[in-house]
């Protein structure tokens, strides 16, 4: 059961944002699978395929383009040479048809994902920017080379800032294996705290795991992004991205890059709760109104066997508001509350906001998990905003018997097959 709720509840920021109003998501995916690939080592050489740039350290190692090494027994690249310094660096700058995201600032979120296999040292991916304009990104002129991840047996899993600086977490105190896949995401609040704010998820595919879930040690990041600088730290500059491998059993598959830019600020606006209001139950399903007896914040989409869980919450007027969620999920084996590291706790041994103090538009993806590894049965998923700073022994929907301060409460009932 723990192992199961680990695997359920690990909460994972999604890269879809909601389909609705004039939200946009610019996205892009790779899979290496249009590749000519070798499964006899040394493997096909990378470099010079499909735009991608490739160097070994010493000169005659290559990244490698395997036939079925990938987790999912599909094409992937491998570096498997062993010896001190030994490693291969590859680059692809955008194009047309390799469509890195731009970065304005005014996203709210940029995604850098990819699928690492950990190998004896260090496997690492990365934003880039092609200063000297030569085609390449190598470690050999490290200013090019911005923020992004790492994982390996020495390194732990580690995040970058776009000036360099590493922070890690030992593998251990994770659960993950050399030889093990494991799908590791950064997330970048490109504003936050005025350099940037990311924060590190992963998913081990080889234990099974069926979502991503935070490093708790490595959220809120400072990313130290200088957005009026003519180097790397500066977001709108990155037109590369920067895969680099060193130590045998290093592997990597299936990039994915994203931002997400916000509807028009506050275009619709909702009063505060000013009295209890319980507005009903609900099939999910997003409906945006500044009437909150007619929106309906919370709304579920599929797309093949993952289900994502989506909320939307206009700007709010006269004050700002703080944001619970409780989920009743009795598969598991009770209620749980999401807290603000985004992270399904217990409830209600733990009582915690989402998030506080809000009044802007309120957009995320809650949740993206694969359906066929959820447990069968029932669910419902409170939405209940109140005036900031309300404590939470006040509220009755929380604590029963309470007194009952003002609030809006949404619930959404689900049923899983």
């Amino acid at each position: 059961m723990k192992k199961d709720l680990r695997r359920l509840f690990g909460l994972i920021f999604c890269f879809l944002f909601l389909a609705y109003g004039t939200s946009m998501a610019a996205s892009f995916s790779y899979d290496f699978n249009n590749l000519t690939g070798s499964d006899t080592y040394p493997y096909a050489n990378l470099n010079g395929q499909d735009g991608w740039t490739s160097q070994g350290f010493p000169p005659g190692l290559i990244m490698g383009v395997t036939n079925t090494s990938g987790f999912d027994g599909t094409k992937a690249l491998r570096f498997e040479d062993v010896g001190a310094g030994y490693g291969a660096d590859a680059s692809h700058l955008r194009t047309p048809f390799f469509a890195i995201p731009t970065i304005s600032g005014f996203e709210p979120t940029i995604i850098l994902q990819g699928d690492l296999r950990v190998g004896a040292w260090s496997n690492i991916l990365r934003f880039a920017y092609d200063a000297n304009s030569n085609g390449v990104i190598r470690q050999t002129d490290p200013v090019e080379i911005g923020p992004g991840l790492d994982i390996g047996t020495v390194p732990g899993v580690l995040v970058w800032s776009a000036a360099g600086t590493p922070s890690s977490v030992a593998l251990a105190s994770l659960g993950i294996n050399g030889g093990d896949w494991v799908r590791l995401r950064l997330e970048i609040d490109p504003m936050g705290r005025g350099q940037g704010v990311g924060r590190v998820y992963y998913q081990n595919l080889t234990q099974g795991d069926i979502a991503l879930q935070p490093v708790a040690a490595l959220q809120n990041v400072n990313m130290e992004f200088n957005w009026g600088s003519a180097t790397v730290t500066n977001p709108s500059l990155w037109d590369s991205v920067y895969l680099h491998e060193e130590g045998a059993g290093n592997g990597f598959d299936n990039l994915y890059l994203a931002t997400a830019t916000p509807p028009p600020a506050c275009s619709i606006t909702m009063n505060m709760p000013t009295s209890p209001t319980n507005i009903g139950t609900f099939a999910p399903g997003i409906f945006m109104s500044y009437d909150p007896m007619i929106a309906r914040p919370f709304g579920l989409e599929e797309a093949g066997d993952i289900l994502t869980g989506r909320l939307w919450l206009p700007c709010l007027r006269n004050g700002h508001a703080d944001i619970y969620l409780v989920l009743d999920a009795p598969a598991y084996g009770g209620k749980f509350m999401l807290s603000e590291l985004h992270q399904w706790l217990s409830f209600p041994a733990n009582i915690q906001p989402w998030q506080t103090y809000t009044d802007d538009d309120v957009y995320a993806a809650l949740f993206s998990l694969q359906k066929s590894g959820i447990l069968p049965g029932n669910y419902k998923l409170d939405v209940i905003v109140v005036p900031s700073g309300t404590a939470a022994s006040t509220i009755d929907q929380i604590v029963s018997g309470a007194t009952a301060a003002p609030y809006y409460k949404w619930s959404f009932t689900e049923t899983l097959p």
